[in-house]
């Protein structure tokens, strides 16, 4: 992952790491050893980590529509449960005396609307009287269906065969209408991993991406994974933005709440500038986005002092955006010794070293 907050220590850390020694470095005359290495293409593939939580894609809170005394519920936390199947009901005694009250009250209506149709045709109602009658019987079958249709929500069955994830209340106790009693997981829906993403990463990564997802708590072990949504607003408080990683094969031990971490690779888009990368030991004293490098003349055996332009770091890597081309050889040790145009040949490592001074009698 590129990373632009270690850029200014880098630059200041290569600027030092090769000490010249005492009396200023050497003549331009003067054959200095030195290590090289190859300026390369940067890799377009670059990674973006963060951390989240496993979970079913379908978590249903499951709830009763209207209050009143819980009877029963027949599951517990980590049950399995198929479609349809009866998990938890009210206690019926309100609800159905609720119905009945409302089934009688529409019969009741009915009546009134039958008398006043035969005495409107004896000429002994009004049209007024007639209409009110036909209002009231619709208003009470409006009532009857309504608390017909909350009887039956007054029941929970699971909506998909899956878990339980989640226990709220128990038998007995009241609840009012819309209080959560139990959280389904549909295992059909498959599990995901839900991550935050800061807003330098979020432009980086696209549906489709493929990533790497390891639970500490199942070994450490790389689960394959891939972007399959992405949040289009950051969340308010936090300022990120929620990724989902779809997890085709999920680990048999896998649990929802499992703390996981995701390596997500991200390819660069094709219109963006290319970019070289060397060793951070090639670098040379910087300010800014401008640092230096001593790039070798093959033909000439010399070292010129060039200025490029660094766009980030990646796995250890510099990257540079100008000043350099594929192929150029430039200093990665022995740089401190050297002047633009010092004469140069290719040595070892062990070379380089300055041999220590002999103790002192």
């Amino acid at each position: 992952m590129v990373k632009w907050a270690i850029l200014p220590m880098l630059l200041a850390l290569a600027a030092c790491s090769e000490e010249a020694p005492k009396g200023g470095a050497g003549s331009i005359a003067e054959v200095r050893p030195v290590r090289a290495e190859t300026v390369r293409p940067a890799s377009l593939t670059q990674e973006v980590r963060a951390a989240g939580v496993a979970q079913l894609k379908r978590e249903i809170t499951l709830s009763f529509k209207v209050a009143g005394i819980i009877d029963t519920i027949s599951v517990d936390e980590g049950d399995r449960v198929v479609k349809g199947q009866a998990l938890g009901e009210l206690a019926q005694t309100e609800v159905a005396a609720q119905v009945s009250d409302a089934e009688a009250q529409l019969l009741n209506a009915e009546r009134e609307l039958k008398r006043a149709q035969e005495l409107q045709a004896q000429g002994f109602a009004s049209q007024a009287r007639l209409d009110d009658a036909r209002t009231a019987v619709q208003r009470a079958k409006a009532n009857r269906d309504t608390l017909a249709f909350n009887r039956t929500w007054a029941k929970l069955e699971a909506p998909a065969d899956g878990i339980i994830l989640r226990r709220f209340e128990e038998a007995k106790e009241i609840v009012q209408a819309g209080a959560p009693i139990l959280t389904v997981g549909d295992l059909s829906s498959g599990y995901i991993l839900k991550a935050a993403l800061s807003d330098r990463d979020i432009g980086r990564v696209r549906v489709g991406d493929l990533a790497q997802i390891t639970f500490s708590g199942l070994g450490d072990v790389a689960t394959p994974a891939r972007v399959a949504r992405i949040a289009q607003k950051a969340d308010a408080v936090t300022g990120t933005f929620d990724v989902e990683l779809q997890i085709d094969q999920p680990p048999a031990q896998l649990r929802s709440g499992m703390v996981g971490t995701a390596s997500i690779t991200v390819t660069r888009e094709a219109g963006s500038v290319p970019l070289l990368a060397v060793s951070a030991d090639a670098i040379l004293e910087g300010q800014g986005r401008q640092a230096f490098v001593f790039v070798i003349d093959p033909q000439k055996g010399i070292a010129r002092r060039q200025k490029v332009t660094v766009e980030g770091i990646d796995d250890g890597l510099v990257l540079i955006s100008e000043g350099l081309h594929d192929g150029d050889q430039v200093v990665a040790a022995g740089a401190a010794y050297l002047r633009d145009g010092s004469a140069v040949t290719l040595a070892d490592v062990n070379s380089l070293i300055e041999p220590a001074a002999p103790p002192t009698p």
